[in-house]
C-alpha cells in the first residue's frame, strides 16, 4: 500500500481504530470522496472491514519512517494491531519533511508503541570518509530530538573539509565548476571520473551549475 500525503486511496469506511497510543489523540479522519470533507467515522464501527484489511496487510514494511505523517502513522498502527508484524526503517537524523506534516515522534517513540520490537542499529557507513563522518556526527549531535548512535566506517581518513561561504547559488555553482576544473588539470582526471559527484539533492537545484 502506497500512501501519498494527499491521496490515500482508501475505502470510504477505512479509518482508525481505538484504542490507540495516548499521543494519537482523536480518531483518524479520512476524506469522503462524495462530499470532499473530512469525516469522523471510526474503523471500530465496521469490524468486518477492519478485519479484512488487517488480514490483507498482515505484514507491514515502511521505509523512511521518520518522514511519515500523523495519518500514515495511525493507519499503519491500526493495521498492525491484529498480527503485530510491522517493520520500519528510518533515521531521525534524516527527518527533513516536518514542513509538509512529517512527525518525528513516529520513529522516536516506536519502541513505546511496540514494546516487543527488535531494534537493529545500522551504524556502519560505506560511502563517506572518516573526516566527513566525524564532521556530520558532531554537527547532528546538537539536535535535541534524536536517537544516539555511533557511526563508523572502514574507509580512509580522507582530506580535510573545506568551508566555502557562497554569496548565492550562482557563486556556489562557479566555485564547484572551478574546483572540478582544477582537479582535472592537476591530476589529469577525465570529466567522466567526476560525473558521479553528489552535488545536490534535487534536480531543480542544479540549474546554475548547468550554465557554467
Amino acid at each position: 500500500m502506497l500512501l501519498s500525503d494527499f491521496d490515500y486511496h482508501l475505502p470510504d469506511d477505512l479509518i482508525a481504530q481505538e484504542p490507540l497510543p495516548d499521543r494519537a489523540g482523536s480518531r483518524m479522519l479520512v476524506v469522503d470522496r462524495t462530499t470532499g470533507k473530512w469525516e469522523d467515522r471510526a474503523f471500530r464501527d465496521f469490524p468486518p472491514v477492519l478485519k479484512e484489511m488487517q488480514d490483507r496487510f498482515s505484514y507491514i514494511l515502511i521505509d523512511e519512517y521518520q518522514d511519515t505523517n500523523r495519518a500514515q502513522y495511525l493507519l499503519a498502527h491500526v493495521l498492525a494491531q491484529r498480527h503485530k508484524n510491522i517493520c520500519v526503517v528510518g533515521d531521525p537524523d534524516q527527518s527533513i519533511y516536518a514542513w509538509r506534516g512529517a512527525d518525528i515522534r513516529n520513529i522516536l517513540e516506536f519502541e513505546q508503541d511496540y514494546p516487543d520490537a527488535k531494534v537493529v542499529r545500522l551504524e556502519q557507513n560505506y560511502r563517506s570518509t572518516k573526516t566527513i563522518l566525524s564532521i556530520a556526527s558532531k554537527l547532528i549531535a546538537h539536535n535535541t530530538q534524536r536517537k544516539d548512535k555511533s557511526l563508523w566506517t572502514e574507509n580512509d581518513q580522507g582530506d580535510k573539509a573545506t568551508l566555502y561561504l557562497a554569496g548565492d547559488e550562482h557563486d556556489e555553482a562557479y566555485a564547484v565548476a572551478k574546483r572540478l576544473k582544477e582537479l582535472k588539470e592537476a591530476h589529469n582526471y577525465s570529466w567522466n571520473q567526476m560525473a558521479r559527484c553528489p552535488l545536490y539533492r534535487g534536480v531543480s537545484a542544479g540549474g546554475p551549475l548547468f550554465t557554467m
